[in-house]
């Protein structure tokens, strides 16, 4: 572009990719924040050119979630509806629909379930909340072969209103996985996907055929419904044999048996970046007693080894802590909830400068009892001798933000195929 004597140019002159790249940067956002872009809309009424540039932008994130108070939601997705139905260049822009409900109506579900098949370029969806009638989408989402990241979650927008129910079981949600072959990401809000049925009839774990390198794309998978089985671990390792983040929540019955997280993390042990699991009760991150035996010799042997493991959390049932003395030359942030027996352990083994020799955050808990503080006392000196900082959580406040927004990180361009949340 030619410049004139002054250094302005004239609002004409500016090229389309100077005016996407400004438009774009509306779409930086409070990440629970799912209104259409109003910014856009008035872009659009400068002239044709801005106009055709806005409409791209509109359309490439779609965000619907309309104020009740300003409009009811059923009227915003019918409207959208016709207009895509009726203009199926329009339905070809949409990249990626953001979806938020207040209320809950069973309309809303029926109009997704119109408005997404007409979307056939479609790579990410994020919904948070639905109607209580689910079946509608169900097919739905089974049809999306295109989607490369999918965000849920059952809360809506209206703290009031509680969550939905959950969408389905969760053998249901990982048999949907099979049909999205260039998956890359998932993140399941807790209260978000069913439990399979109990008892001793139930084989919906079994019944799941794992079709190796399904997903061969799938990178980052965070699953917070604390209902996933040891046949979902395996079976997702099968599927998705490269994954390089791995965070679950896990309720309090059972540890995931060795063999089972053995077989997943022998298919990632040159691909695991980030691992984390945790388990839950009512009182919050939850350990297992002194009791419960398990023998993390093996894992430790897995875990250690991995060439890529930057971030790792786990309760000590796991590994416990004298096992983190050799290997993970790589990891920088470090959570572990220990029991009241271990700390001692706990507080040499870091004392050592060759455990852990990359570490840099550590989050280090006891649920049992009032051991917190005896814990953060054992543990004081050895962090600021080996300039360890530690903090409540390794999970930084805007990198969870990002996660559970389903924004882009900072950086991506809006042209990045790779990052379409």
């Amino acid at each position: 572009m030619a410049f004139p004597p002054h250094g302005r140019v004239g609002i004409s002159r500016v090229s389309n990719e100077v005016l996407q790249k400004i438009m774009s940067l509306t779409m930086h956002r409070d990440p629970w924040d799912l209104q259409p872009n109003a910014d856009l809309t008035r872009f659009a009424l400068v002239d044709r050119r801005w106009r055709a540039v806005a409409l791209r932008e509109l359309f490439t994130h779609v965000y619907l979630a309309f104020n009740p108070d300003d409009r009811p939601i059923q009227e915003g997705l019918e409207q959208f509806y016709l207009t895509i139905l009726t203009r199926p260049a329009l339905a070809s822009m949409v990249r990626a629909i953001h979806y938020g409900t207040w209320e809950m109506e069973e309309e809303e579900n029926i109009f997704l379930a119109k408005i997404i098949p007409l979307c056939t370029n479609l790579t990410g969806l994020k919904f948070q909340g639905w109607s209580y009638n689910t079946k509608p989408l169900l097919p739905t989402l089974a049809s999306c072969a295109t989607l490369r990241t999918i965000h849920l979650s059952a809360l809506g927008l209206e703290p009031q209103e509680g969550h939905s129910e959950g969408l389905c079981t969760v053998s249901k949600f990982f048999s949907l996985l099979l049909g999205w072959k260039d998956l890359q990401r998932v993140w399941i809000d807790s209260f978000t996907i069913n439990a399979d049925p109990d008892g001793p009839d139930d084989n919906s774990v079994k019944a799941l055929a794992a079709v190796p390198n399904a997903c061969p794309s799938l990178r980052s998978f965070e699953f917070h419904s604390t209902c996933i089985r040891d046949g979902h671990l395996v079976f997702l390792s099968k599927i998705a044999p490269s994954l390089s983040e791995l965070r679950i929540d896990r309720d309090r019955s059972r540890p995931i048996s060795k063999k089972s997280l053995l077989a997943a993390l022998g298919r990632w042990s040159k691909t695991l970046e980030i691992l984390s699991i945790e388990h839950w009760s009512e009182g919050g991150a939850y350990n297992f007693p002194e009791s419960t035996t398990y023998d993390g010799a093996e894992i430790n042997a897995v875990l250690s080894a991995m060439p890529c493991l930057h971030t790792l959390q786990l309760p000590s049932v796991y590994v416990s802590p004298e096992h983190f003395g050799r290997g993970y030359a790589k990891v920088e942030r470090f959570g572990c909830n220990v029991r009241p027996s271990e700390i001692p352990a706990l507080s040499k083994v870091l004392g050592k400068s060759e455990t852990l020799p990359s570490l840099r955050k550590a989050s280090l808990t006891c649920s049992h009892g009032g051991f917190k503080e005896r814990l953060d006392k054992a543990m004081w000196k050895v962090c600021q001798e080996r300039g360890i900082e530690q903090v409540e959580s390794i999970w930084s406040k805007t990198e969870d933000a990002r996660r559970e927004g389903g924004g882009k990180e900072e950086g991506d361009g809006e042209d990045d195929d790779d990052d379409d949340m």
